[in-house]
């Protein structure tokens, strides 16, 4: 990356801010000693790493199984009730089977039919009813700003800006370090560049 000479290395160089690198060099080709004992490696590795693999698969297997076993014998001596997945997926469908049954239907129908008519507003835009155009929702989250604030909004559009590239390396907030948003930390001191390069080079009275 291409930075102004005084401001380095936070402010990038309007024009040219990346500069490509220079030819790269010839990838290096392998010696013969080099490509010679590398199958000799490999063909002497691999069976070791398979039979250590396969010891090691062994090995876990067998103290898994003496795990699995002493679990078993434990459960066998209690006298705890089980509480698996499916025992409690199990409970929770006979309490809903019993509540089903114990359930008339028809109390629920008159109470909705008394209050059919008391019917929400979230539920009148959940149905489409009341629903505001996407015009009108615009205008409700557009600012309210004055005659002076849109001037002076269409006035900074017609200035020609001169734009520079930013490279802040001590935070990922880089508009808080750009505005030097808090004096005291230290991550952010890299915006007292870029206000310096503005107040010497962009600023004009």
């Amino acid at each position: 990356m291409s930075y102004l000479p005084d401001y380095s290395p936070v402010i990038l160089h309007p024009t040219h801010p990346i500069i490509p690198l220079s030819k790269p060099k010839d990838p290096t080709h392998p010696s013969p000693a080099r490509r010679f004992l590398f199958p000799i490696a490999i063909a002497f590795l691999l069976p070791l790493w398979t039979t250590f693999f396969v010891l090691a698969s062994l090995y876990q297997s067998f103290f898994s199984a003496r795990r699995i076993a002493h679990h078993l014998s434990l459960q066998e001596d209690s006298e705890v009730e089980e509480t698996t997945l499916s025992g409690a997926v199990q409970d929770v469908f006979e309490d809903v089977v019993d509540n089903a049954i114990l359930f008339d239907p028809t109390d629920e129908q008159d109470d909705f039919a008394e209050n059919a008519d008391d019917v929400t507003p979230l539920l009148e835009g959940m149905n489409g009813k009341g629903e505001k155009p996407v015009s009108a929702k615009r205008e409700e989250y557009r600012l309210a700003l004055t005659e002076d604030q849109l001037s002076m909004i269409a006035g900074l559009k017609t200035l020609s800006w001169q734009t520079f590239g930013v490279h802040i390396h001590q935070t990922m907030h880089s508009h808080a370090a750009i505005i030097r948003r808090h004096k005291w930390r230290r991550e952010l001191s890299e915006g007292t560049i870029v206000v310096q390069h503005w107040l010497q080079t962009q600023f004009k009275v």
